[in-house]
């Protein structure tokens, strides 16, 4: 039976349960005898055909869908393919009807305490409704430092669409356990066990009735400790929406997921790593503080300890503390816009809400969808092997063209981007699953790019049929006007849900984990990537401009007549406008002519570097995907400081450093993984020399404040441990090193500093920092690339080259 839980647009909430769906996958015909005789009892002809062969099909039936792996497990024992028999199967029963997201609901119906509206087999069809406003709940729960004790759950709410009902529940609130002896501050309701409180905070759930739940490592750990705790006190957590209860499982992926029946459960570092939202910490004081302005009210590497001591001796602070961090995931989540992304990502991807980062599903349920339409159906995941690759063609992805850089720091610089290169090359020349032809062989057309009257082949030489249009690039033939109709009205969420749903299509395609994986179709991709980015340098050099770099999708160009352009409004600009103008009506016949297709390509001219520094590579030659630049001044963004005006010594100038039109691509002022004094030093010395102020000052103050012991706290270097000490064996990576000296191991990150006696963990130390080390490894490394711009050496900006001399290169 399939369960959908959701909101009618009147606020109430529905189940709609159908029992009418048979779990099956697919085998081929020719296999049925051998499945029979692997104790399949229920096989069925189907008329669908096979996407890998074009083979007739028989449906492999089954009474439950708990039932299915080891039937699947049965048939690949006995040498039987099968097709789509990973396949789940709430998904099929959206896939096969159309729904995504949203649907309308035809049929006689009950209301049912709990679950409002409850309709059994009634007529669904697919709709888009594009009003919908969750309901969100943001819980946090304070523990004892082993997190056996439950000290108190915090509760902030979001009514969504709805006004705030009358008699519900506090918008926030605090549930605290409150034993004999201990009060229960004003703005919190106290409870004398943790059964009690448990008890409580399920009926608050219930009472709130949230379509969304979320929090801050929610599911590994509010939820993991909830469960065990509620064991322990004899509480059954039953706050799915028809009280069913609500648990953790470990998903297919290795990661917990949970499962509260009528609910959606989002964790916030998931949801923003997932939207694709970067920053150097994850943890809620780190983001709330980037993104909010605000932070956790305890803070340190004791907060354990504090909240222990908080909860016996300063109660109301506890009570305080644990509303802000439940405010917080929900004021960060709200603020960037997340939730409605989420339900947007659902609406075109027809995934549950929790979900939608999956890349490989997403396509997965676009495609299958029309797919099954079309009357095909796709191998299972896995059980197929590599596909076959045609003879003559290059299935070895090698990834998208990166020019040599021209070392340096250059002026005037203009970018020129592919706006959605791999999108649109798929759109343009049929790069599809069901248009790749794996037997049209080499031959005569392979000769010419575009191939014979049949084909067009990629300068990889895979071939691709011109009719019928594929399935994909039909995708995208909707989704890409619908993105630029949405960034036309103004409508940033939809086009941002869009623009992640077509950039996943390429990295899944060359994904073994994808069903529609095919190495020979993700290199075709690159390969005219390549061959279009390296026609667009010759072109563009032909006219005598300058190409310093080029990386995927993106041209750094010179004009060469920029001095004529200097110093007059908005000329400079103009006259790249013009070039990538003149680019794309070459781009499009050169196309037409090579491959007879139409160009979807669209060149633009991106952005402008008044100042943009190409730094060397350690091994020789220019640092590909590394470079430093400050953005020229537009309308809406004049530059903070202009090379005027400057306040105080030229070492101590921040507003320099704070100049938003810098950029760091590939540089330590932006990489996670960068000690600090290496990320400020960097801006620093690249603000200086962008904006034409002295460099050695700054420099030689900056190491000799190192030296005596005052930038200690930006020496602390941070590294996540992604598996156990035990399973890094003789590793002598530094973080390891000061890991394994520590008491116990750590948990998730490990913070350490390069001491005299080495790598030591933050804390624990035993000799003094190695000061010298961080001057002569770390300044001196990302001091390089702006002294050799400067025509300065480390020595002479530093002024000390006999001490200097001693360490080498270092």
């Amino acid at each position: 039976m399939v369960h959908l839980f959701g909101r009618l647009d009147d606020g109430t909430p529905f189940l709609v349960r159908d029992d009418r769906a048979t779990p099956h996958f697919f085998i081929r015909r020719d296999d049925v005898g051998r499945a029979l005789g692997a104790g399949i009892t229920r096989v069925v002809e189907s008329p669908a055909r096979t996407l890998d062969d074009d083979r007739l099909t028989a449906r492999v039936e089954g009474p439950i869908p708990a039932a299915m792996p080891a039937m699947r497990t049965a048939l690949a024992e006995a040498g039987v393919v099968t097709y789509e028999a990973d396949v789940r199967f709430a998904l099929r029963y959206l896939m096969q009807r159309g729904v995504r997201a949203s649907l309308r609901i035809a049929g006689p119906s009950r209301d049912a305490p709990g679950l409002g509206r409850v309709w059994h087999n009634p007529t669904i069809a697919p709709d888009d409704w594009d009003n919908f406003r969750p309901r969100v709940l943001s819980f946090d729960i304070e523990t004892d430092p082993r997190a056996r004790q439950l000290y108190s759950i915090g509760l902030a709410v979001a009514w969504g669409g709805d006004a705030q009902p009358s008699g519900a529940p506090a918008q926030e609130d605090v549930l605290l356990w409150s034993p004999d002896g201990l009060p229960t501050p004003a703005g919190a309701r106290g409870f004398a066990t943790e059964r009690a409180l448990l008890t409580a905070f399920v009926d608050r759930v219930r009472a709130i009735d949230p379509d969304v739940l979320i929090g801050w490592n929610v599911i590994d750990f509010d939820l993991r400790v909830l469960e065990r705790i509620a064991q322990r006190c004899g509480v059954a957590l039953r706050f799915g929406r028809g009280g069913e209860r609500a648990r953790t499982r470990e998903g297919r992926s290795g990661q917990r997921e949970a499962v509260v029946p009528g609910r959606v459960v989002l964790d916030g570092p998931a949801t923003l790593r997932g939207a694709f939202l970067r920053y150097d910490r994850y943890g809620l004081d780190a983001v709330a503080r980037r993104v909010l302005g605000d932070g956790k009210r305890m803070t340190g590497d004791n907060r354990g300890l504090a909240i222990d001591r908080a909860f016996r001796e300063d109660r109301a602070h506890l009570v305080d503390y644990n509303r802000h961090d439940a405010a917080l995931a929900l004021r960060i989540l709200e603020h960037l816009d997340l939730i409605a992304l989420t339900v947007m990502r659902s609406r075109l991807t027809g995934l549950p809400m929790d979900r939608v980062q999956g890349a490989v599903a997403a396509l997965d349920f676009r495609y299958l969808s029309a797919l099954h339409r079309a009357g095909v159906v796709a191998p299972t995941v896995g059980a197929r092997g590599r596909p076959p690759v045609a003879p003559g063609v290059d299935a070895d992805d090698r990834g998208g063209a990166v020019f040599e850089p021209v070392v340096g720091l250059h002026r005037d610089v203009h970018v020129f981007d592919f706006r959605s290169l791999y999108p649109t090359l798929i759109r343009t020349f049929q790069l599809d699953p069901r248009s790749h032809v794996t037997d049209a062989g080499v031959g005569p057309a392979a000769g010419r790019a575009g191939g014979g009257d049949d084909w067009i082949r990629a300068p990889s030489g895979a071939a691709f049929r011109r009719a019928p249009r594929g399935l994909l690039p039909s995708l995208l033939d909707e989704l890409m006007p619908r993105r630029a109709a949405a960034l036309e009205g103004g409508r940033s969420i939809e086009a941002q849900a869009i623009k992640i749903l077509m950039n996943s299509f390429y990295g899944v395609l060359g994904t073994s984990t994808c069903r529609f994986w095919n190495p020979a179709l993700a290199s075709a991709i690159t390969a005219f990537g390549r061959a279009l980015l390296g026609w667009t340098r010759d072109f563009v050099e032909a006219r005598g401009h300058r190409v310093l770099y080029g990386d995927t999708d993106s041209l750094f160009v010179q004009l060469a007549d920029a001095a004529a352009h200097q110093n007059v409004s908005g000329a400079a600009d103009a006259a790249g406008a013009a070039l990538a103008a003149e680019i794309n009506v070459a781009l499009t016949a050169h196309i037409a002519d090579t491959w007879r297709v139409e160009s979807h390509l669209t060149l633009v001219h991106a952005q402008r570097f008044r100042q943009l520094l190409l730094p060397s590579a350690k091994s020789g030659g220019g640092a590909r995907k590394r470079y430093a630049g400050l953005l020229a001044a537009s309308d809406d963004r004049p530059h903070a400081r202009d090379d005027a005006a400057l306040d105080g010594p030229a070492w101590q100038d921040e507003a320099l450093e704070n100049d938003e039109a810098l950029v760091f691509i590939g540089m330590e002022a932006t990489r996670r993984d960068a000690v600090p004094i290496a990320q400020r030093v960097q801006r620093a010395l690249c603000a200086r020399l962008f904006h034409g102020r002295p460099i050695a000052p700054y420099l030689t103050h900056t190491v000799a404040d190192l030296r005596a012991g005052k930038l200690d706290p930006l020496l602390i270097h941070r590294r996540r441990l992604r598996k156990k000490l035990d399973d890094y064996a003789a590793s002598g990576a530094p973080h390891v090193v000061a890991a394994r000296k520590l008491p116990k191991p750590p948990r998730r990150e490990i913070r350490w500093v390069f001491t005299t006696a080495g790598p030591e963990p933050l804390g624990h130390e035993t000799a003094p920092p190695d000061r010298e080390r961080y001057v002569q490894r770390t300044v001196r490394s990302v001091a390089a690339p702006v002294l050799d711009a400067a025509g300065l050496s480390f020595e002479m900006a530093v002024g000390d080259p006999a001490q200097l001399s001693l360490f080498g290169d270092g």
